[in-house]
């Protein structure tokens, strides 16, 4: 079990092909065992973020969650870990404009009028949940699917 002051990160892999995201998972495992002795908060932290936003995004992908050096080694020595091909270059983005809403209660109004919103939020919210938040992105009032 993680210690409570712990967080769990994402820790990403992607490669042009399987065969080379196979290699970078023998060689991530390999670094992170050299590292173990070292491997507090800020190491993990320090991981998480370099391989998410100092690598290069290619096709072949693997996502793994883990709170300590020891959960993530344990991650990458099972056999299930296997790279997903994405269909093409998936760019995210968000934008904050920093005025809230464009008006009052826009998120409610969305709810109600585009189920697929809800179905959207519903789903992120699963997700959050499962990564640790202790919040809810929708909240008490509105019925989820």
């Amino acid at each position: 079990m993680s210690e409570p002051h712990k967080r769990s990160r994402i820790f990403t892999l992607s490669a042009f092909h399987e065969a080379v995201g196979e290699q970078q998972l023998v060689r991530l495992k390999s670094y992170v065992e050299s590292q173990t002795k070292d491997a507090d908060d800020g190491f993990m932290e320090d991981l998480s973020y370099t391989l998410a936003e100092c690598r290069a995004h290619h096709t072949w992908r693997k996502a793994i969650t883990a709170h300590s050096a020891e959960e993530l080694l344990k991650a990458l020595d099972t056999a299930s870990v296997k790279f997903s091909k994405s269909k093409s270059a998936v760019r995210l983005g968000f934008l904050f404009t920093g005025q809230g809403a464009h008006w009052y209660a826009m998120g409610r109004e969305l709810i109600d009028h585009y189920p697929i919103f809800l179905e959207s939020l519903c789903k992120a919210e699963k997700f959050l949940t499962a990564m640790g938040a202790t919040w809810s992105l929708i909240g008490n009032n509105r019925s989820r699917k």
